[in-house]
């Protein structure tokens, strides 16, 4: 955490394990055609976690900018990497 960035409060992180835990529920799903709403850059990279962790054989990301603040997340780069290690030709 930089010196400008305010610590995170109790709520906010049981917001985002309850949004994480609804993602994994969704993505798990056999049936899965329900919509994800992401209202906030943590709950987009959530959802982008789970996009690398569950794709098989190829992800096409839309967006106007791989924004850090999204994509280089220590969660998202890691699932990236696990990823292409699964799937690496």
């Amino acid at each position: 955490m930089s010196v400008m960035e305010p610590a995170m409060s109790t709520a906010r992180i049981t917001e985002l394990e309850t949004y994480r835990e609804y993602v994994k529920k969704v993505a798990e799903a056999e049936d899965a055609n329900e919509v994800i709403f992401n209202r906030t850059l943590e709950h987009t990279a959530i959802v982008v976690e789970f996009i690398f962790s569950k794709a098989r054989s190829s992800i096409e990301i839309l967006t106007g900018t791989l924004r850090p603040d999204v994509y280089a997340t220590p969660g998202v780069k890691q699932q990236a990497l696990n990823y292409l290690k699964n799937n690496a030709s």
